[in-house]
């Protein structure tokens, strides 16, 4: 049986704003021996699959450092520290696109983003009857293009490669297992 190591330390390497960098020194519980391992410590992220009432899903390209390219993406970012995930949905989405709904997001799933060296989790969201009821208010690094494309057509952007985030494509899953089949 698998048994969980145990923390012997833990020391912030750097802050970043929107992660801190650990190290963890922690101890094998086969072995007995302790050994380093780097940790990104980050909040809470959210995803959101905003639907129109036209029932078109609002998705976001923009150009991403980590990948050098252009993704395609479900608006979504940090939960704030006083704010909860519900209410993180909504100030995303309306910043991101400035869309926004009178509906209450619906909880689709939770995942942890990546638990071999992070320890956050992203909380994926339905936001259906959408309605664009403002300008986008990005931040002064964000280049963001809003896309609205009907359900149907977003399974084959999957299938194209076009959709390859994948805590876009757990919410996508989650939705297609929840409501209708898009992938």
């Amino acid at each position: 049986m698998i048994k969980k190591w145990e923390t012997t330390r833990i020391h912030t390497v750097d802050d970043y704003y929107i992660f801190n960098v650990l190290r963890m020194e922690r101890k094998n519980p086969s072995t007995g021996k302790i050994s380093d391992f780097v940790v990104i410590d980050s909040q809470t992220w959210v995803n959101v699959i905003p639907i129109t009432i036209e029932k078109k899903i609002i998705f976001v390209r923009q150009y991403r450092h980590g990948v050098d390219d252009i993704t395609l993406e479900l608006p979504g970012g940090l939960v704030e520290s006083e704010e909860s995930t519900e209410d993180s949905v909504i100030r995303e989405t309306l910043e991101e696109t400035g869309y926004t709904s009178d509906s209450s997001p619906i909880l689709l799933g939770v995942c942890d983003a990546n638990p071999a060296f992070m320890n956050n989790e992203c909380h994926s969201f339905l936001l259906e009857n959408c309605v664009l009821r403002q300008e986008q208010k990005l931040d002064s690094n964000e280049i963001i293009e809003v896309v609205a494309i009907p359900i149907e057509n977003v399974g084959q952007l999957v299938r194209d490669g076009e959709i390859r985030h994948p805590l876009v494509l757990s919410a996508l899953f989650w939705y297609s297992q929840r409501y209708e089949s898009l992938l």
